[in-house]
């Protein structure tokens, strides 16, 4: 996704004494801190999933019943996973993209 390097950089860099970085969702993009720093100043970097494995499987089972409809912005061939995730990366895709066989 766009500017998670950046929005990572600038909330690293702002986090108060005591501060906690709370990291929510997923990227592949790299965290970088100052090991000193953060234990001088009592920070902590921590993360969430966004839900439980509970809620999760709630989920998948109301979506199976029909009673949830997830976003699904496309789908595509297997054999187009490549321009499937570079899309993603762009972040030109609003919901999901499905990859069938």
């Amino acid at each position: 996704w766009p500017g998670v390097t950046a929005t990572l950089e600038l909330s690293t860099a702002v986090l108060g004494r005591r501060g906690r970085l709370v990291l929510v969702g997923y990227s592949a993009d790299q965290l970088t801190v100052s090991p000193l720093a953060m234990v001088v100043a009592e920070q902590r970097v921590v993360s969430s999933v966004g839900s439980t494995l509970a809620e999760l499987e709630q989920a998948v089972a109301l979506a199976a019943a029909g009673q949830l409809t997830p976003p699904v912005a496309g789908t595509l061939p297997l054999t187009q996973v490549n321009d499937a995730l570079d899309r993603l990366r762009a972040g030109d895709v609003a919901g999901r993209l499905v990859l069938t066989p």
